[in-house]
């Protein structure tokens, strides 16, 4: 029996993000991809935050039509960004990527993956909430062009 779901990741705030601003403000917002074995991306992305110093989203990012054994080989990648203005290109804060597996910091691969605890922990409670604090990595130059 196949069993098709839905992901839910609550984005509650941020802390310490980087603000090129003098009053320290953003225009922030969170994008959410899930990458799925079949290299399928589903994108969700949290409401724009306008000139907040304190970030605090209390969003939820819905993925669904997900099947339960997808998620054991999928990954999250979690980013931060600051909303550009018009024509302009927004600007990268943060994100994090939350897989099966172990932490990479060699440096060619530009990526830095969160511990697998997290996302084994999401994995192996299915309709539970899992609360989890996350750091997010200012190098995840990859995910600048999705």
């Amino acid at each position: 029996m196949t069993i098709i779901g839905q992901l839910n990741v609550m984005i509650i705030g941020a802390k310490n993000l980087p603000s090129l601003k003098p009053d320290g403000t953003l225009n922030s917002f969170v994008k959410g991809c899930l990458i799925l074995p079949d290299n399928r991306q589903l994108k969700q992305k949290t409401p724009v935050l306008k000139k907040k110093s304190c970030q605090q989203w209390n969003h939820q990012l819905v993925f669904s039509d997900v099947l339960l054994c997808e998620l054991l080989d999928s990954c999250l990648d979690i980013t931060v960004w600051d909303h550009a203005a018009f024509g302009l290109t927004d600007r990268f804060l943060g994100g994090v990527r939350l897989e099966r597996g172990i932490l990479s910091t060699d440096s060619r691969d530009m990526v830095e993956v969160a511990s697998g605890q997290p996302w084994q922990n999401i994995l192996r409670r299915p309709n539970t909430w899992n609360d989890t604090t996350l750091t997010l990595h200012p190098n995840m130059e990859y995910m600048m062009k999705t």
